[in-house]
């Protein structure tokens, strides 16, 4: 069986065991294509008011490595967004595992640039010259898709959660 459709089976069998839990939260995910699944994510504010975001999952290696997590732009899809863009979210504070948002990150001695969601639960953050904390590591067989997509409903509720960063219209 080739790797892509290895990698899509083991995120279909875990996204079938998270995807009540997903429903509870008011988030819904598709496929986009054989590896890529969007996720349509809701940030909650500390009055509980709410604000749509879209994340693009990358499974191509998946569950060797986490997904590569990106927040996009819901329509076209895929593209990112700017740092003043409401689709991009804003935080403070520190939960309690390393969590960070770039923009724009320098990847392999500033020969490629992208926005990094910095986590152990996300495949960029292990091409990025990061190293996780003890226990945080991506274990296969240990970590799955629920791993990654709890870590960034976590940062994506209060107290952590702050609004959108810009001030444009949905």
């Amino acid at each position: 069986m080739p790797a892509l459709a290895v990698a899509r089976a083991a995120a279909d069998a875990h996204l079938a065991l998270i995807t009540p839990r997903l429903a509870a939260w008011g988030w819904t995910w598709a496929w986009v294509d054989d590896v890529r699944l969007r996720v349509d994510a809701l940030g909650v504010r500390a009055d509980g008011a709410t604000d749509p975001y879209v994340l693009e999952l990358d499974v191509a290696t998946y569950d060797v490595e986490p997904p590569r997590v990106r927040f996009v732009l819901p329509d076209p899809f895929g593209q990112r967004p700017a740092a003043s863009s409401a689709w991009w979210p804003a935080f403070e504070g520190s939960p309690p595992f390393q969590f960070a948002l770039h923009h724009v990150y320098p990847f392999d001695n500033s020969a490629r640039s992208d926005q990094l969601v910095c986590f152990s639960q996300s495949r960029d953050y292990y091409y990025s010259h990061h190293s996780p904390a003890p226990g945080e590591q991506w274990e296969q067989g240990r970590h799955t898709l629920a791993s990654s997509l709890s870590r960034l409903h976590e940062v994506l509720s209060p107290p952590y959660y702050r609004g959108p960063s810009g001030a444009d219209l949905l």
